[in-house]
């Protein structure tokens, strides 16, 4: 194989590119028509060495090539970036000259096609086989260490009371305003679907009423977000206002949370919020880090155990009502105001 010239290469990213925006895979397994159209059209060449059959692109060249597969489905992707690198140079950086001579122009076509994986007799890797070997270590490891764990503490609930408001002073630019509500009593698990889509109507989201009225239209805060703790049945509100706009601040707040309540809540602002969080919590799985934090949640908060995919159905399944339902129970408690002292105009 030698090199290609200039329109030959423009040719082959002009294939790599059909072949990309063609039929998409629709199962878990992969379309045996894909791997002989890679062949046909020597896609698996593109960053072989020249020396076992391959095009001899510069690396400049191999990119172009896999920006063009990369607007394909993930699986192509992930085949054919594995198929140029990986799936030979293993061999090539390592194998003895028996072994390359033998093999190495068979990566040019995939007459064969290697799998590097960790296995073990009755498990291995992809969506449909299990492994167990890690679970088992991990549970080994941990069999021999005395353990006398407690039960898990119950969720509280900040009792209800008349707002306490609380002023400090110190010499800053802005004023700090925290609000904070509760509940008065624990959050029950099967409330948290309507909570979730609550805040993020209240102030969790820059589709919220705190946004866009408060901070956008009113012009009385620096930003205004609200955020709920599941274990003390908390909501807090925070705000960044002018020294002279806390008062104001607070009225607002407390306007916006009582529309919510006994106001009309529109489908589009609704749907809005929902599609946040969805699209939030569609990459929660994607590291291995955003689900230790989700299944520790949720066994924190007790109850049953609710996989992403539970809460996700749980939030379509929300309506208005139960937002509202959920946001009548809030009270404020406490009002807590950072300012800077009455004359002093220095920050």
């Amino acid at each position: 194989m030698g090199k290609l010239t200039d329109e030959e290469f423009r040719d082959f990213l002009k294939t790599c590119r059909e072949l990309a925006e063609g039929p998409l895979e629709v199962t878990n397994k992969f379309p045996q028509e894909f791997i002989d159209l890679a062949r046909e059209n020597n896609l698996y060449r593109y960053a072989l060495p020249e020396q076992y059959g391959g095009w001899g692109f510069t690396e400049k060249e191999i990119l172009q090539v896999q920006e063009e597969f990369s607007r394909g489905p993930g699986g192509m992707r992930m085949h054919l970036h594995y198929a140029a690198d990986l799936n030979w140079r293993i061999l090539d950086d390592y194998g003895c000259d028996e072994l390359k001579a033998a093999y190495m122009d068979k990566f040019a076509d995939k007459t064969i096609f290697t799998c590097f994986a960790l296995t073990e007799q009755t498990g291995g890797t992809g969506a449909d086989v299990h492994t167990t070997a890690v679970k088992d270590a991990l549970l080994t490891e941990l069999s021999v260490i005395d353990r006398a764990p407690l039960p898990r503490a119950e969720n509280i609930a900040m009792p209800r009371r008349e707002p306490v408001r609380k002023v400090e002073h110190f010499d800053t630019t802005q004023a700090k305003l925290c609000m904070l509500f509760t509940l008065g009593r624990p959050m029950q698990p099967e409330q948290l679907a309507a909570v979730r889509l609550a805040m993020a109507l209240c102030g969790g989201s820059v589709t919220s009423r705190l946004f866009l009225n408060v901070r956008e239209r009113d012009h009385l805060c620096y930003y205004c977000s609200s955020s709920f703790q599941s274990f003390t049945g908390s909501m807090a509100v925070n705000s960044g206002v002018e020294h002279a706009d806390a008062a104001r601040a607070e009225q607002a707040v407390l306007k916006e949370l009582a529309d919510l309540c006994d106001g009309p809540i529109t489908d589009e602002e609704l749907e809005d919020c929902r599609r946040g969080l969805l699209a939030g919590m569609n990459g929660l799985e994607d590291t291995l880090g955003g689900i230790e934090t989700w299944y520790y949640m949720e066994v924190l908060r007790g109850g049953p155990v609710q996989t992403p995919d539970d809460a996700r159905r749980a939030l379509l399944a929300v309506t208005r009502e139960n937002v509202r339902d959920i946001l009548k129970q809030f009270t404020l408690s406490v009002s807590c105001l950072l300012t800077r002292e009455e004359g002093n105009e220095n920050g």
